[in-house]
């Protein structure tokens, strides 16, 4: 048996193999992960198609649904660590943050008018659930916004909505996110 593709390798067969040759790969796969893997992807391609495919007022409901599914504990997934497995985190945990980041992308994309109302609105959902994420919506030992997949600096896109007068300046979600935002020098 042979060793197994580091991650440059499989890349590099990716780039170049036929639709049978993936179709193979991705069945195979599908036969020797676990449930909890099965889950994690089925729940990050779901999740994509929904963010690229959908018009900004429908991705509104998505978020919606998405904050309700969080704090139902639906993503949460607690374990027994030990010493052995403390830095392991769960696929509903890495499947939370994945979707997250997709929908703090998509607002920071969204921010430009005339979606920018849709995009601090998912704003005004998503950062209260970056605050509140110990509160049985995750569960790891290490958790924090680090943990977040956003390509886009998310926090300063929000401070320029606010800037704008787009998001309220009173709101106690704005203040959290200048507390974070200096929390961390600036950066999302």
């Amino acid at each position: 048996m042979s060793s197994p593709m580091t991650y440059s390798q499989f890349s590099a067969f990716l780039e170049v193999a036929s639709k049978e040759e993936l179709y193979e790969a991705l069945c195979r796969a599908h036969e020797v992960i676990n449930d909890e893997q099965r889950f994690y992807i089925s729940h990050a391609m779901e999740s994509r198609k929904k963010v690229a495919t959908e018009p900004a007022g429908k991705l509104l409901q998505y978020v919606q649904t998405f904050e309700q599914r969080s704090r139902a504990g639906y993503f949460y997934r607690e374990f027994d660590m030990s010493g052995d497995d403390y830095d392991w985190v769960p696929p509903h945990t890495d499947a939370w943050f994945y979707e997250l980041g997709l929908w703090l992308d998509r607002a920071c994309e969204l921010a430009q008018a005339p979606e920018a109302e849709v995009a601090r609105k998912i704003f005004d959902i998503c950062l209260p659930l970056i605050d509140d994420m110990s509160e049985g919506i995750a569960f790891a030992h290490d958790l924090g916004s680090w943990m977040i997949p956003a390509q886009h600096d998310y926090l300063a896109v929000y401070e320029q909505l606010k800037a704008r007068n787009l998001c309220a300046a009173a709101c106690p979600k704005s203040r959290k996110a200048q507390r974070r935002s200096a929390l961390k020098g600036g950066v999302g």
